[in-house]
């Protein structure tokens, strides 16, 4: 993800932040965006969490930032959208996990959801999520 965000010149920042807080996109100028992410979470929640605070910034999500939590909250942070949050995540996964090749992977006997977590370097939640999406469980 770094390469990735390097190429459309988007620094990415690992800092301590707050367990529940996965990572943070914020716009610091027209089209320029910095990535703030938690470097105590593991490397497959931190590539998912920079993938879909990139799909923040290419989808032109109105908000000035982003947040993206861990765990369940129930207070949302300001210009929270449901719709932009399941766009980000929708960009985030078919960026770093392709249908077809999850699909190819799927039907040559890769069944696993670990196995195919760490094939993709992405964490199991996260993989187990797009399996239920493109009705592979």
């Amino acid at each position: 993800m770094e390469a990735v965000c390097g190429l459309i010149g988007i620094r990415i920042y690992r800092r301590p932040l707050p367990e529940s807080l996965s990572a943070a996109v914020m716009s610091i100028g027209v089209d320029a965006f910095v990535i703030a992410v938690n470097n105590s979470h593991g490397p497959g929640r931190r590539r998912f969490s920079v993938a879909h605070e990139l799909g923040h910034a290419v989808l032109r999500h109105a908000a000035g930032y982003y947040l993206e939590y861990a765990v369940e909250d129930h207070w949302e942070p300001p210009n929270y959208s449901y719709f932009d949050e399941r766009e980000a995540n929708a960009f985030a996964a078919a960026l770093l996990m392709d249908e077809r090749w999850v699909r190819e992977d799927f039907a040559a006997g890769m069944r696993d959801v670990k196995e195919l977590a760490d094939r993709y370097a992405v964490s199991s939640a996260a993989m187990g999520f797009r399996l239920t999406n493109l009705g592979l469980n």
